[in-house]
């Protein structure tokens, strides 16, 4: 099971990666991650609940975290379903991107 999660992880942050380059995840976000792909894989092999309940609950699950790891992508994705669309650089406005960067304009 920990392989299946582990390939599960690594490629679901690179596609977050190949989405929107400014995402950054630290390696307590990986853990976090591989906790939230552990509950997937427990939830589904329990055939506890329905697949439905288990795929809203997972979604909302990445959800949460990937608005706790990167707090912008809830503005930038705040109106996206479930598929993200790839975000090039300059697609960005300027007070967004001053935002993910955290950049304060000094005045004098």
């Amino acid at each position: 099971m920990t392989l299946l999660i582990d390939y599960t992880t690594e490629k679901v942050l690179r596609e977050l990666c190949r989405v929107n380059q400014y995402f950054y995840f630290s390696e307590n976000d990986i853990i976090g991650l591989k906790y939230i792909y552990r509950n997937l894989y427990q939830n589904i092999t329990k055939n506890e609940l329905s697949l439905n309940i288990v795929s809203k609950t997972h979604y909302k699950n990445i959800k949460k975290w990937l608005e706790k790891s990167n707090p912008f992508s809830s503005k930038n994705y705040q109106h996206s379903g479930a598929v993200l669309e790839a975000v090039i650089c300059s697609e960005y406005s300027s007070e967004l991107q001053k935002d993910i960067f955290l950049l304060v304009h000094c005045n004098g």
